[in-house]
């Protein structure tokens, strides 16, 4: 390691050496390397664990999509070296191998054996250059592409890629070393909207096809049996579909916090079951998880996890349990401050649908992330739980824990993220309801294939270090900037910093400054993504805890800057949505949950419809 200058991989071919057989300690070692090359990158050909960066199977193929690094380690023959009487696989086999390869999320390694003089043969040569010849034809399909949920087909004689920006679509059709090729394919999902073109990569020009009931059938050339397999690139019109492409949009979220100690259940979490609930705003058919370690000292370890129809309380409809993957394993450790994502899991998720959500717990760190303000009442058993296990003598208990998102594969959605406080986290609606504004303004743009996320937390503050979770100007770029789809965020905060003031008219003017120096700085990170910008006037606090006389004169101050800076892209305006006409410094009586800071489900309801409306209508 000292004696070499930079050192780029470190391939450790000794998987066999393990405990109880043998143990040479391959973390101690990995870990001594890195300290001499920190760049380095590490592989174990038959081991996975802390110290493997990719995984490399070899002269096989993985039977599912794996979305971490991997390649396949596959020779031109049957053998791994030279021989005198090579046994060759076809051209057609090698590359239907790598067009499975490239759609499950490998690179394929294609092994080579040389003569014992160093020399690779003419024959081998001449295989080379012939899939070579089929690359620079159909290489787009190939090259630089990413997978996609739908990788494959029913009868697996497609196998789909996509550009990394998610706009174009591949289908690769290799050629059966018995059936050749069909004249015709088909598949189901990955269908072409209205406006796009399938053309066959290798000539240029389009194909027919056609779609009925959610099955594309496709044409191939007449010609393409004398191929060794046909490339299929599917554009779209950018104009019919706002240039919007395959991705993952969130359709549900939530923001991570540490978890304060009153809001731990009294059941131990490691070796125990929670059942949670979420409801998401769009539908689809191909969903992932994202689980968070975020604020912990330690790791997260995950025995299994299961998605499920949520029915009433702590029921879900069995038939539609779903255990979910990582890496292809049910189990998971998550590293201190990290998040992971799930494997994609083939479920269908209706548009507005509740979602329970199973965590089998196999150790807990001590500090658990989660969110306090579920309001949505979460499970928690002794044990593991399968689907079929009864939960009704379970602790129950109002947070969600270590789930923080719900993404769909969509070609024609996006999202929404919120920033707030308690009064978008819900504070004041009906438990177990999904009655808060942002609820209520999914149900009103289902129609419009926007999903809804709600990114606040109850006693958050925009730019001050108390409260609960960090503040906004340290987690907008995690909780807000990070979720995926996203066309626009919406900046409705600043009520706690306004209440910190603890009635001192002497910090009036810094809260002022202090408030509109972050929102200008959340308008400038989001429009340099391309995002539309709602701000969202703060609601009126008169015979709350929090008013004041100096609260009030900042409370007019930043509302007036967000309805009349035009710094903002357009403006909700909550304040006039809930405030009482009679006395405008208060809310209406009956949007009021009690304590004259946070409305009930009936000013929820006023101020969702009120953002629908705005969000509604084109933007300019």
């Amino acid at each position: 390691m000292r004696g070499y200058g930079p050192v780029d991989i470190l391939w450790l071919d000794g998987g066999w050496c393990t405990p109880p057989r043998e143990d040479i300690d391959l973390p101690r070692i990995v870990r001594n390397a890195r300290s001499l090359q920190p760049g380095i990158i590490v592989v174990d050909r038959t081991c996975g664990g802390e110290f493997e960066n990719y995984q490399t199977p070899e002269q096989t193929i993985p039977d599912h999509q794996i979305l971490t690094p991997w390649e396949s380690c596959i020779t031109l023959t049957q053998d791994w070296g030279w021989n005198d009487h090579p046994q060759y696989k076809s051209i057609d086999r090698v590359l239907a191998i790598l067009a499975e390869i490239v759609a499950k999320g490998g690179s394929l390694l294609l092994g080579v054996g040389p003569t014992p003089q160093g020399l690779i043969e003419d024959s081998s040569v001449e295989r080379l250059q012939e899939i070579g010849r089929w690359l620079n034809a159909n290489g787009e399909a190939i090259y630089s592409t990413v997978p996609t949920p739908i990788y494959t087909n029913e009868a697996k004689n497609v196998w789909f890629t996509a550009n990394k920006d998610g706009k174009t679509l591949y289908a690769i059709i290799p050629k059966d070393d018995e059936k050749g090729i069909p004249a015709t394919i088909a598949w189901q999902g990955n269908k072409p909207r209205k406006g796009s073109r399938i053309i066959n990569l290798a000539t240029g020009r389009p194909v027919h096809y056609t779609i009925k009931d959610d099955v594309v059938t496709v044409t191939l050339p007449k010609d393409a049996s004398s191929s060794h397999g046909v490339a299929l690139k599917i554009t779209r019109d950018e104009q019919s579909v706002n240039g919007e492409g395959w991705r993952w949009v969130g359709t549900w979220a939530s923001a991570p916090q540490e978890t304060p100690e009153q809001f731990m259940p009294q059941t131990e979490l490691s070796g125990a079951s929670v059942r949670q609930t979420v409801r998401a705003s769009i539908g689809g058919g191909h969903l992932r998880l994202q689980l968070s370690n975020r604020y912990a000292d330690d790791p997260l370890r995950i025995q299994s996890v299961y998605i499920a129809t949520a029915l009433d309380s702590c029921l879900i409809d069995t038939s539609t349990a779903c255990y979910l993957t990582f890496n292809g394993q049910q189990s998971v450790s998550i590293k201190p401050g990290e998040d992971v994502y799930s494997d994609v899991a083939h479920y269908q998720l209706s548009p507005l649908g509740h979602l329970s959500i199973t965590i089998n717990y196999e150790e807990s760190p001590q500090k658990i992330t989660c969110h306090n303000g579920s309001f949505s009442t979460s499970y928690v058993l002794e044990g593991t739980s399968t689907p079929e296990t009864d939960f009704s003598k379970s602790e129950r208990i109002n947070h969600w824990y270590n789930i923080t998102a719900i993404d769909v594969w969509r070609p024609d959605a996006s999202a929404v993220a919120i920033l707030g406080n308690s009064i978008t986290d819900g504070h004041g609606a009906t438990m177990n309801g999904f009655t808060t504004w942002p609820d209520v303004l999914a149900s009103g743009l289902k129609g419009n294939d926007t999903g809804v996320l709600n990114l606040g937390i109850g006693a958050n503050c925009v730019t001050l270090e108390r409260g609960l979770g960090e503040p906004s100007v340290k987690r907008f770029d995690h909780d807000i900037l990070g979720q995926h789809g996203l066309k626009a965020i919406v900046v409705f905060q600043g009520v706690n910093d306004i209440g910190a003031m603890k009635g001192d008219t002497t910090l009036c003017e810094d809260t002022i400054e202090r408030l509109i120096a972050a929102y200008c700085e959340f308008i400038d990170k989001a429009h340099s993504r391309g995002l539309f910008v709602y701000g969202a006037t703060i609601t009126p606090f008169y015979h709350s805890k929090y008013f004041q006389p100096g609260h009030e004169q900042v409370r007019q101050a930043v509302n007036h800057f967000i309805r009349e800076s035009g710094a903002f892209d357009a403006v909700i305006d909550f304040d006039k949505a809930v405030r009482n006409p009679a006395d405008t410094l208060s809310l209406l009586p009956e949007y009021q949950c009690g304590d004259w800071l946070h409305p009930n489900d009936a000013g929820y309801k006023a101020m969702g419809e009120a953002a629908m409306v705005l969000m509604s209508k084109p933007k300019e």
